[in-house]
């Protein structure tokens, strides 16, 4: 006959505020999982956390603003005028003579 082995586990419990972690599923509600010191740890203050970059960071803000717009954004009304005045012939008039 084989051993018989039975695998007990205790109920996980959630880390509370300066709980150890290692992502934020291992926090109770409300916490994040945040660097501190040498080692992580659960805490609701994310002052100093930063966001990641974007996933081109070498669009600049010309290149984003040229971007195309989808069609439900918010597109603000033309109010430029248009330019109405006659060409101005700066060219020197031809005579016929030399």
């Amino acid at each position: 006959m084989f051993p018989l082995v039975v695998a007990s586990c205790s109920e996980n419990k959630l880390a509370g505020p300066g709980g150890d972690c290692f992502q934020a599923t291992d926090c109770e509600d409300g916490l994040v999982c945040v660097p501190s010191g040498n080692r992580k740890v659960c805490s609701n203050d994310i002052t100093g956390l930063q966001t990641p970059p974007a996933k081109d960071a070498s669009l600049n803000d010309a290149a984003r603003a040229d971007a195309p717009v989808p069609n439900d954004a918010y597109r603000p009304p033309d109010t430029s005028v248009p330019d109405t005045r006659p060409p101005v012939d700066t060219g020197v008039v031809d005579t016929g003579t030399d």
